[in-house]
């Protein structure tokens, strides 16, 4: 490693509600591939990867979603202490799961911890939406999104 580059590290949080994916999306940075089966345990990985030629330690703490009816918030303090910076993760085929990230996020903002959010989903979603009208152009037909 360059004399002037010091590695950067980053503490990544993920949040979301129970069975979004939330240890598959882990699972998949850090091995670039998908397993089976995943269990309910809560752990901190770390990955070394270079990014525009920079070595970037990543520390991921996969959480858990309380099941507990005593446990109201599903986000702590000290998680948000530890962390640089927080993925929320949903289903697409669970509305609920998406609402379970929107309290999370009211909740970082009431806990004063957020500085901006980034949506790179919107522009996934419009590339994906142009990608499926092309195709559905192709058979001859109209797509419309509702």
């Amino acid at each position: 490693m360059d004399g002037n580059q010091h590695k950067v590290e980053a503490n990544v949080l993920l949040l979301g509600a129970e069975n979004v994916g939330k240890s598959a999306l882990t699972v998949r940075f850090l091995t670039r591939r998908f397993i089976g089966e995943y269990g309910d345990i809560e752990s901190i990985y770390s990955h070394i990867d270079k990014i525009d030629g920079r070595e970037i330690s990543f520390n991921i703490w996969d959480s858990l979603y309380p099941q507990s009816c005593e446990t109201t918030e599903s986000i702590s303090e000290k998680q948000l202490q530890w962390a640089d910076g927080v993925i929320l993760v949903y289903s697409i085929c669970d509305r609920s799961s998406f609402e379970v990230i929107r309290q999370q996020v009211q909740l970082i903002r009431q806990m004063g911890k957020l500085s901006a959010i980034l949506n790179p989903l919107a522009d996934f979603f419009q590339e994906y939406v142009k990608m499926v009208n092309k195709q559905v152009n192709t058979f001859g037909y109209i797509y419309i999104h509702k």
